[in-house]
């Protein structure tokens, strides 16, 4: 497996390229977004700058297939900018909306006979 990865236009290109599958049945790689997070986590980001979200999804790569041994993702980076101190609303508290509840009526009905 190879994988390669550049830093363009504020974007994150990764690609990967997975060589072919042997008759060995145990040489089968399959690469998928939980192995490509865990490639692009030992990627050192550039400082102020975090991950964003992937701008071009596509499955993920089997090297049993020729057609889907090579892929390429790309990623938005996003600058953490720091913020400054955020300005808490204290909202009004609004009185609590009562209800007044009904009291029992003495029933008019004739007490039961023992």
């Amino acid at each position: 497996m190879k994988t390669n990865f550049y830093i363009k236009d504020n974007k994150l290109i990764f690609e990967v390229v997975l060589e072919p599958m042997s008759f060995d049945p145990t040489s089968r790689v399959r690469f998928g977004m939980p192995s490509l997070m865990n490639e692009v986590k030992k990627i050192k980001l550039p400082e102020n700058t975090r991950l964003g979200k992937c701008l071009s999804p596509t499955l993920g790569l089997d090297n049993y297939f020729l057609e889907r041994s090579r892929g390429t993702w790309v990623f938005e980076l996003k600058s953490i900018e720091e913020s400054p101190a955020e300005v808490l609303e204290i909202k009004k508290n609004k009185p609590k909306k009562t209800t007044k509840r009904s009291k029992k009526t003495k029933s008019t009905r004739a007490p039961r006979k023992k």
